[in-house]
């Protein structure tokens, strides 16, 4: 698909991403686990992907506030082809990144190549 623009998340945004997330999911009722405070508190780090007019992806994205060792957060997110970068700190066999976000606040750094 060509010609997607990748933005933020505004609020704007959550109507037209609510009123289809169940079809997305096959039809497994998703709407309930996404309030519209995800498009209003983390729009920095929640993007939105559009074709034209169309929305034809979005991803929700937070600093969690429990440890980086959640593993079905892990599992998810290399489930979507993303990678876990190498540190020399790991967690329960999990790279992590010491005092990320302050001491003791070790985070999981993930990366993705976006091809066109």
């Amino acid at each position: 698909m060509e010609n997607i623009c990748i933005r933020n998340a505004e609020p704007s945004g959550y109507l037209p991403i609510i009123s289809v997330i169940n079809a997305w999911w096959g039809n497994r009722n998703m709407a309930d686990m996404l309030p519209k405070l995800f498009f209003v508190h983390f729009r920095q780090t929640s993007f939105v992907a559009e074709h034209g007019d169309d929305i034809v992806g979005f991803l929700i994205g937070f600093a969690s506030q429990t440890s980086p060792v959640n593993r079905g957060s892990v599992a998810f997110h290399l489930r979507m082809d993303f990678s876990m970068e190498p540190t020399e700190k790991t967690v329960d066999g999990i790279s992590v990144v010491e005092d990320y976000d302050g001491r003791g606040e070790h985070r999981v750094l993930f990366s993705r190549t976006l091809s066109s």
